[in-house]
């Protein structure tokens, strides 16, 4: 889980630059489009900091890895984690055809 699909890419261009195998990775599902997808229905990006703001969860004070899984984590419980993913594998087998 993810927010947002940078977080992956850079995972994957690291593991190639030191010649590191890719397969072993799990699927990966964005967070960020869960809640829009479930909120704002706008098609669009949000921040991590927006989603928190809009459910009123207070963020940990430091912009790093650990703090902003916790807070992903927070704003999750606020939405149908379940149906979001079903919804983003539905999407991918779209994009495959």
């Amino acid at each position: 889980m993810t927010w947002g699909p940078d977080d992956v890419r850079m995972l994957e261009d690291n593991l190639l630059i030191h010649d590191m195998d890719l397969d072993w990775l799990p699927a990966a599902y964005d967070a960020q489009m869960i809640f829009d997808d479930q909120v704002t229905m706008e098609g669009r990006q949000y921040a991590l900091n927006y989603a928190m703001f809009f459910f009123g969860v207070k963020p940990l004070a430091a912009h790093d890895a650990l703090n902003d899984t916790i807070n992903t984590v927070k704003v999750l419980r606020n939405l149908s984690f379940l149906r979001g993913i079903q919804d983003q594998m539905g999407y991918c087998a779209l994009e495959a055809v």
